[in-house]
């Protein structure tokens, strides 16, 4: 399967499409899942545009750029990853299963994504040029010429992430394809490996950030919804999650005792829970 030039134009674009949603909209284009969904939509093979992305976009949960922090490429890899996937899978005939495809996908973006964060590096140093001259022209009194400036800082991140992911779209897939077929069986088993663990990883980096001490009934309540979906009568779901309404019963009894006793001038506990029980 080889990507028509309509397709490559727009794949290649959506990079860069994607960092200046990010940096003014936010229609959430900046994001593993859309890009893999976009990827996959454009080479016929949905599902595992979806299934690559969904894995990316796990990953990157916990990945936030904070202050000049580079963080890999994940969009990027998810069209590349997506792309070179769907190539595999539409190759093999059959002979390939869906599990297999996405190996391959996550074989390709995870190092895409990582490689990507060297050319960001570069991309924030060049860019520095735009930032001395802006200065320059600030202390000029020049004020008409920092707006191009602006727009040249704009342009450089847009062309670091758009040109990459054309030239490997264009002219990569013979050198994906020798390596992939000199890759050993167990590298690629460790691979999918870790990309089973990395959507783990994120999450529990994701939960590093979240008040679980306080509110860690909603997140038991979630994680039992989600385990037993499949048998949705188990007893111990219905015991788990007849547990932590009585703790958050309790939870907000609390802080309605606290709000009662707040506003009363501070009126004792008993008082407060037999108003509240009355």
């Amino acid at each position: 399967m080889e990507l028509g030039f309509i397709a490559l134009i727009l794949l290649s674009l959506y990079p860069g499409l994607a960092w200046l949603d990010a940096a003014s909209f936010e229609f959430t284009l900046n994001a593993p899942l859309l890009a893999g969904a976009f990827a996959g939509l454009l080479t016929g093979n949905l599902t595992l545009g979806v299934m690559v992305g969904g894995t990316l976009q796990l990953m990157a949960l916990g990945l936030i750029t904070y202050g000049g922090t580079s963080v890999p490429d994940f969009i990027t890899g998810a069209i590349i990853g997506t792309v070179f996937a769907a190539q595999a899978y539409a190759s093999a005939a059959g002979s390939m299963s869906m599990e297999a495809a996405l190996g391959v996908g996550l074989a390709i973006s995870i190092p895409v994504g990582m490689v990507l964060i060297q050319l960001d590096i570069a991309r924030r140093a060049f860019n520095t040029i735009w930032f001395r001259m802006g200065v320059r022209f600030a202390e000029e009194g020049r004020y008409n010429r920092l707006t191009p400036m602006l727009y040249a800082g704009a342009a450089s991140t847009f062309l670091s992430r758009v040109i990459p992911c054309f030239l490997v779209l264009a002219f990569g897939e013979p050198l994906v394809n020798l390596v992939l077929e000199n890759m050993p069986y167990w590298l690629m088993n460790g691979i999918n490996t870790a990309g089973g663990m990395l959507p783990a990883m994120g999450m529990a980096i994701l939960m590093r950030y979240l008040p679980l001490r306080k509110h860690f009934y909603f997140l038991i309540i979630g994680f039992t919804i989600f385990a037993f979906r499949a048998v949705p009568y188990n007893v111990i779901a219905i015991a788990l999650i007849g547990f932590c309404l009585a703790g958050i019963y309790i939870m907000v009894k609390k802080d309605m005792a606290g709000s009662l006793a707040s506003n009363n001038g501070g009126q004792s506990n008993d008082d407060v829970e037999v108003e509240i029980d009355e």
